[in-house]
């Protein structure tokens, strides 16, 4: 764990350095070993980022883990952190995507980012959006706007205290 800044090859609208990577993760909720650094991602009202990292699956897959859980490295998989008013929703981005946003229920938009951790086999998105806002979808599209992936329903873990 060097928390090393891993900035080559960072794409705008990325993260990177102290508040987007670290150096390896612990095994946490998957047992396995990561692939790739973690990601740090940033939870409004809190010092302690929420780290999620990559792991290999069986038939040479991978999942996106954290301390909670692991969901599958496939188009629509998501999880979520829900933190005081606050909800952090992330996902695995295919390698074309160049814009995630989410749809709250009254169907304003919320632009999320990406995180591109060193030696992970792709990117995090995130969407961190109000909880009583609600979220009807989240929509992950490349640079002409055409949908790669799309998530319908995020649960959101809470924050231990």
């Amino acid at each position: 764990m060097d928390g090393s800044p891993g900035t080559a090859g960072k794409a705008p609208g990325t993260t990177g350095g102290a508040t987007g990577t670290t150096g390896g993760a612990a095994p946490g909720a998957s047992g396995r070993a990561p692939v790739g650094e973690a990601a740090s991602l940033p939870v409004p009202g809190r010092a302690d980022p929420l780290r999620v990292w990559f792991v290999r699956e069986g038939g040479g897959g991978y999942a996106l883990c954290s301390a909670a859980r692991c969901v599958p490295a496939a188009p629509g998989a998501a999880g979520g952190l829900a933190s005081g008013g606050s909800v952090v929703a992330y996902g695995p981005a295919p390698g074309q995507a160049a814009l995630v946003t989410a749809r709250t229920l009254s169907g304003e938009p919320v632009a999320g980012t990406f995180h591109r951790p060193p030696g992970a086999p792709m990117a995090v998105w995130t969407v961190t959006y109000a909880a009583d806002a609600g979220v009807r979808r989240v929509e992950v599209c490349d640079a002409l706007g055409r949908v790669l992936a799309r998530v319908d329903t995020v649960q959101a873990e809470p924050r231990a205290r």
